[in-house]
């Protein structure tokens, strides 16, 4: 199953939406149990690339919680990890590369902006779909704020 949608388009970046269409949900192996993952149980949820072997190490990711896996350092070293594999076909690659350094969407035109407070939607629904929980819409939606004017 996919672990991005047409609907999460306006919530994020191109180039991370670009990167999170590369990967799909996976569970962790005895032999992903190293590292920061040492302590997780065997079947605990996360994401693999699509295009790799499945092979432990090689493009697995299980964040221990929604916040560890919307850091920003988090979607860089997934980022990164997709430019830099070899069984990611190179087209994707160079036009991640293009995107990324010039803020281009995948048509070669400038990229919109996100939707403000839109990555926060993104990642919860995210990691719903990675754990395979129902989506709460409207939770870590930006809501207004119910202070009064002073003006």
């Amino acid at each position: 199953r996919p672990l991005v949608y047409p609907e999460d388009k306006p919530l994020i970046a191109d180039y991370l939406y670009l990167t999170l269409e590369q990967f799909a949900p996976c569970t962790l192996m005895e032999a992903d149990r190293v590292g920061c993952y040492k302590d997780r149980e065997v079947g605990f949820p996360g994401i693999a690339c699509k295009h790799g072997v499945g092979q432990a190490g090689c493009g697995r990711y299980f964040p221990a919680s929604e916040a560890s896996l919307s850091q920003t350092t988090t979607s860089q070293t997934i980022m990164n990890y997709v430019r830099n594999c070899r069984h990611v076909p190179i087209e994707i690659r160079e036009s991640l590369e293009i995107m990324k350094r010039n803020r281009m969407g995948p048509d070669g035109k400038r990229a919109d902006k996100p939707k403000h407070g839109g990555r926060k939607v993104f990642f919860h629904r995210l990691w719903c779909r990675i754990h395979g929980l129902p989506i709460e819409e409207g939770k870590g939606e930006h809501k207004e704020s119910k202070k009064k004017k002073l003006y």
